[in-house]
């Protein structure tokens, strides 16, 4: 009997081992500094959802900033900030940068911040992205995500 209970007492932590596995070999991977500019100026609310799921990846690859704090969904972007109704400053050099993620360009519009959201009555823009920024762009590596306009 005792026999008996040793193999289920192997088996249990066997299978405890090998199911929190994923978790302990993430875990023991190292953090690695990568750079990322984050572009997105279609900011209207809280959710970030233009580029969420990047930042949602690079802290679960362990990619940190060069001071090495993992990425911040409502802080690291350039663009526009739904808190403030303003845009968030350029970087004044694109050169420290390894990746440039353009996750949107299209813009704000100022019926996003009202109550009723009606589509037929979009009038004019908050920000639009900046052309002269975009000339700049093109002697980066730029990633691109789908209806992103970079005047390249």
């Amino acid at each position: 009997m005792m026999k008996r209970q040793r193999w289920l007492i192997v088996y249990v932590l066997f299978m405890f081992f090998a199911i929190s596995s994923p978790y302990w070999l993430w875990k023991l991977n190292p953090e690695t500094t990568l750079n990322v500019l984050i572009i997105n100026k279609t900011v209207p609310d809280e959710t970030y959802r233009e580029h969420a799921g990047l930042v949602w990846l690079l802290n679960q690859q362990k990619y940190v900033k060069p001071n090495g704090t993992r990425y911040k969904l409502s802080k690291d972007y350039v663009g526009f900030m739904p808190n403030g109704k303003k845009e968030r400053p350029w970087p004044t050099s694109l050169q420290p940068y390894d990746v440039i993620y353009v996750a949107d360009t299209y813009g704000v519009y100022e019926n996003d911040f009202t109550a009723e959201k009606k589509r037929e009555t979009l009038e004019k823009s908050v920000w639009r992205f900046d052309r002269a920024r975009s000339e700049s762009l093109a002697r980066c590596d730029v990633c691109r995500k789908q209806n992103a306009y970079c005047g390249v």
